[in-house]
């Protein structure tokens, strides 16, 4: 409850209430760290959220900038070619024959 609602029902100002009545112990502080940790953690995962929607948009972008290679075919040997250069290698005079 609000203090100044408290310090009503007892009768007093918010200052004599926090004087006489108010007492601090070691479970406030668990409780103010375990809230303090929830929202750090919850910050800490909407930044990690944040960051990945930017690299994502990011990595498309370059993506889309860059130009498109063009796909050149691949120069296969078909066998007709592989037989001629075998002939053709068959054929031909070594230096030493000469």
């Amino acid at each position: 409850m609000p203090a100044h609602v408290v310090a009503n029902w007892i009768g007093h100002s918010v200052k004599v209430q926090n004087d006489n009545y108010a007492q601090v112990d070691d479970h406030h502080f668990d409780q103010f760290n375990e809230m303090q940790s929830e929202k750090v953690a919850h910050q800490v995962a909407q930044k990690a959220r944040e960051l990945k929607k930017t690299q994502e948009k990011q990595c498309a972008t370059r993506r889309a900038d860059r130009p498109q290679k063009p796909i050149r075919p691949i120069k296969k040997h078909g066998p007709k070619t592989v037989l001629d250069a075998l002939e053709r290698s068959r054929t031909s005079t070594s230096i030493t024959d000469t």
